[in-house]
This record gives structure tokens, sequence and C-alpha cells, in this order.
């Protein structure tokens, strides 16, 4: 007779998440067990899977002794340097690194969140707080410290928020005829400023239309189209159905985005 192994139950599991994506997920970073985690999951007969955005453990613990006061300490490596130009958050300083832990946490409100806000903060950098070992060459992004005792709840998230910027459109070419004009939603709402004739540092002259409230910037970003509004009435209002997104590459810290549009 064939003895059927029973599967293997998950005991924790960890996933980031950031509203900047469509789906919500976030798979630019790794986790990975330092050293003696590894020793330790050995000891204890637990498994350690990657999961595209974060990680499962898979185990029992009800047959295995642990001393009281065992963690678990993972690695969190980041693999898109852009993300603080997306991210409501700001580079850590002076070698800080991001630092979550389930210890001394209530766990009153779901979901299960590994920090302390809706979403990850400044408040959440601590100081690296032991070397990084050499066999790693990637820099530390942060570290995850979860307690055996008592044990998380099953499902444990990180949370990350997207930026909200104001986006400037600056119109070249004709920007005459752009007097009459509107910048539009998609809704038909008018959330921007302007027209407003500007003259650029090389001396050409502009119409610059600036969002009245930030902008959220996403993975698929917000559509917007020029609207001349003296035409309105003859439908054919719309001169630019789709305006570009503006490219927010290397622009941490900035509170606007502009975007230049060539006519």
């Amino acid at each position: 007779m064939t003895n059927i192994m029973p599967p293997i139950k998950s005991l924790f599991s960890i996933q980031f998440q950031h509203a900047f994506f469509t789906d919500g997920r976030f798979n630019r970073s790794e986790l990975t067990p330092d050293e003696e985690t590894t020793i330790l999951m050995n000891r204890l007969g637990l498994l350690f899977r990657k999961q595209a955005d974060g990680a499962i453990v898979l185990g029992d613990l009800s047959s295995h002794r642990y001393t009281p006061g065992e963690k678990l300490l993972f690695r969190i490596t980041l693999k898109d340097p852009d993300l603080y130009n997306y991210t409501e958050l700001l580079p850590p300083a002076n070698g800080d690194v991001l630092w979550f832990s389930s210890s001394g946490k209530q766990w009153t409100r779901q979901p299960y969140l590994l920090h302390e806000a809706n979403f990850v903060s400044e408040q959440d950098h601590r100081p690296e707080q032991k070397p990084v070992e050499n066999r790693h060459t990637e820099q530390c992004f942060g570290h995850i410290e979860i307690a055996l005792d008592p044990l998380p709840p099953k499902q444990l998230y990180i949370c990350f928020l997207n930026r909200s910027v104001h986006w400037r459109y600056i119109f070249t070419g004709a920007p005459v005829r752009l007097m009459g004009c509107r910048i539009l939603d998609s809704a038909g709402k008018n959330g921007f400023a302007g027209p407003e004739r500007i003259t650029l540092s090389d001396g050409r002259d502009a119409v610059a239309f600036d969002s009245i409230q930030p902008v959220a910037l996403l993975q698929h970003p917000m559509e917007f189209q020029l609207v001349d509004v003296e035409e309105i009435d003859r439908k054919k209002n719309i001169l630019i159905k789709n305006l570009p997104a503006p490219v927010f590459h290397g622009d941490v810290g900035n509170n606007r985005l502009d975007i230049f549009v060539q006519l």
C-alpha cells in the first residue's frame, strides 16, 4: 500500500502590495531567509517558498520544540531601482533600512499589516541591525522579523502607496491657438488651471496647464485630452484625444512633473 503524505500546511505568508500597479501586487522585490533563520527552519521542519510578490513558510510547529523568543528573519532585496520615483516614500538615509516585525502586534484589524500606518512610511526606517553577509551582492532594502511565539496571522501584508504629484502640460509650436482650450479627464471634468502663456528658458513661447490637485501616478496612467471649448457645439472640440503621461524617472522629491507636447 502506498503511503500518502498529508499536505504541508501554510504557517504564514507575506505579500507585498503597491497601489501603483493595476493588480495591486508588488513583484519587484525578493525575500530570502538569513543564515541563522535557514538553520532554525531546517531544525523545525519548516519550508520556505518564494512567491513573485512575497513568500510562504510551510510547516507545523506542533510537533517541534522551539525556544521562546526565537524569531525568523528575512532579508528584502529591491529589484526595481525606480521604486522611489512612483512611491510615497523617501529613501532611507545614513544606511538605514526598512524594518518590519510581528513582535508586539495585537492584530486587531484586517488586513494584517507588518507596519503601523496604513502604508509603508519613513517611520519604518531603522538602522541596519546586523552586517550584510558577504554572499549578498545587492543592497539590502529591509528586513522582516517574524516571532514564533505567538505566531502571527496566516496572511501578512506590506503595502506601499503610490505618489500623487501636480502635472503641468507645456505646449510648444502654436501656443496662440490654445488660449481657448481646456484639458479634461475621460469624464469630461476640468481638473487643470490654464491656459497660461509662459516663456521657456530658451526664449520660446509656450502655453501651460497645471493640474489643480495632485494626480496619482499609476501603472496605467489617468487619461486627459486637449479640448477646444469654442468648438464643442460643432463636435470638433477634441484636439488631442490622449495626452502623454509624464515620465518620472529620477524625480524623487519633486512635487510637479512637466510634460512637454510639441504641436
